[in-house]
């Protein structure tokens, strides 16, 4: 994320724990497309 910030990137939305099991944030580049950076954290099916 700090990454894509240093690029010219906006968030969208923070990364933080989700209810469903994984670690997530939202960047929009600068030509508008959305990035959506996940870790699964938890065991199990994705």
């Amino acid at each position: 994320m700090a990454r894509g910030v240093e690029a010219g990137g906006t968030t969208e939305s923070e990364v933080g724990d989700r209810v469903y099991g994984d670690r997530q944030g939202g960047l929009r580049d600068p030509a508008g497309n959305i990035w959506w950076l996940s870790q699964r954290l938890a065991p199990g099916p994705y």
